[in-house]
């Protein structure tokens, strides 16, 4: 046999270490559709759902659900309680009368905003203009 005409095969492309938990951070987001997580890591539809049912993934995949929620509600607490203590300095630059009346309305909206009493959008107009209203009517007997 002669091993001169014999050519092994390319070499397939190892995948990364981590492709696994970067798959499962991919699940976890819920960004992708699994079509695309397929293409992505290049696996065959049963492939692709024997490693997304496995234990470990399962595992990781909730464990990174839990990380992306507590880090948004950590974030949205962050800002809040940034907010609230920069809302003083904004309520301040609103009263001061010596300030341009363009910088006080703007802090002005923006308390509002905060405070929630900001106007409400169009499409809150649509339905304000469909409230009942009612109409007195006297009767000189």
């Amino acid at each position: 046999m002669d091993m001169s005409k014999h050519k092994p095969p390319e070499p397939v492309p190892a995948k990364p270490a981590n492709w696994l938990q970067e798959l499962a951070y991919d699940i976890a987001l819920e960004y992708h559709p699994p079509e695309e997580l397929r293409a992505k890591y290049d696996l065959a539809q049963e492939d692709f759902d024997r490693v997304c049912n496995s234990v470990p993934v399962q595992r990781a995949v909730a464990s990174y659900k839990r990380m992306i929620d507590e880090e948004t509600t950590q974030a949205r607490l962050k800002t809040k309680r940034l907010a609230s203590t920069l809302i003083e300095e904004v309520g301040a630059i609103a009263l001061d009368r010596t300030l341009d009346p363009a910088v006080r309305l703007r802090a002005i909206e923006d308390v509002c905003k905060y405070a929630e009493l900001e106007k409400p959008s169009r499409q809150d107009d649509a339905a304000a203009n469909t409230a009942p209203f009612m109409i007195n009517i006297q009767v000189n007997t």
